[in-house]
C-alpha cells in the first residue's frame, strides 16, 4: 500500500510539472502553445519511473542550433536517476527524444552542418546514444580498460581487444564504445555497436552488453 501512495504522490507533482511548463510568459501569448506539450511529453516519458517531482533544465545543443531542449530527470525507487529529453524547433515540432526513429526524425530535419569526421564521430555518438534513451546524460566513455572494475575488465575484454573502435566505409562510422555510469547499486557498464551516417543518422543500435555489480556471497 505504502509503493501505491507514493507512485500516487509521484504523478501528482508530475502532473504539476507538467502544468508548471505549460505557463511561462511565452506559451501564455497563445490560447495553447506548442510549448505547452513539453511538460506533457516529460510526463509521459517519466510518469513510470519517478518517485519524486521531476526537476528539468534547459539544454543548448551546439549540434542543433535553433532547436529547444529540455530534459527532465528524477529518481526511481533505488535513487538511481532517469532522463527524457524533449525538444522544440521554430515550426513548433515536438521531439519526444526517447527512441532512435525519433533522434532521425530531429536529424532528418535539423541536419548538421557538416560531415562527421574522426575528430568529432566518438563525441556525437554518444550524444546519439543519449537522444535516443540508450545511456544518461552521466553515462561517460570507456577509454581505457583501467578505468573499470578488475571483475568488468575481465568480462569485457572477452568481447573485445580494445574498448574503442572506429571505423569508416561506404560512407558509414562504425563504433564499439563501452560506456559507464554511477548507479544505485555501483557503476552500469555497456557495450554498444553503432553505426553512424555521415550525416548523422543513427542507423544500427546492438545494445551487446551489461554489467554491474551483483550483491551476493
Amino acid at each position: 500500500m505504502g509503493a501505491v501512495v507514493r507512485a500516487s504522490k509521484s504523478l501528482l507533482g508530475l502532473a504539476a510539472f507538467a502544468a508548471s511548463v505549460a505557463t511561462t510568459p511565452h506559451d501564455r501569448a497563445w490560447a495553447q502553445s506548442p510549448g505547452s506539450a513539453i511538460g506533457q511529453a516529460l510526463q509521459a516519458a517519466l510518469a513510470h519511473w519517478c518517485w519524486a517531482p521531476p526537476s528539468t533544465q534547459a539544454l543548448t545543443l551546439v549540434q542543433f542550433p535553433g532547436v529547444r531542449f529540455v530534459r527532465g530527470s528524477c529518481p526511481d525507487e533505488h535513487d538511481d536517476l532517469f532522463t527524457a529529453t524533449v525538444a522544440i524547433d521554430a515550426d513548433s515540432v515536438l521531439y519526444l527524444l526517447t527512441s532512435k526513429d525519433a533522434f532521425n526524425f530531429l536529424v532528418t530535419r535539423h541536419p548538421l552542418t557538416r560531415a562527421l569526421d574522426s575528430a568529432d564521430v566518438r563525441e556525437f555518438a554518444l550524444l546519439a546514444l543519449q537522444l535516443s534513451g540508450y545511456i544518461g546524460p552521466g553515462a561517460r566513455l570507456v577509454a581505457r580498460w583501467q578505468d573499470l572494475s578488475e571483475a568488468m575488465q575481465d568480462s569485457a575484454r572477452r568481447s573485445n581487444v580494445d574498448p574503442v573502435y572506429i571505423g569508416h566505409q561506404w560512407g558509414e562510422w562504425q563504433l564499439v564504445l563501452f560506456t559507464v555510469q554511477d548507479g544505485a547499486f555501483g557503476p552500469y557498464v555497456n557495450r554498444f555497436d553503432l553505426w553512424l551516417g555521415d550525416s548523422g543518422q543513427l542507423n544500427v543500435v546492438a545494445h551487446e552488453g551489461h554489467w554491474q555489480r551483483m550483491s551476493g556471497p
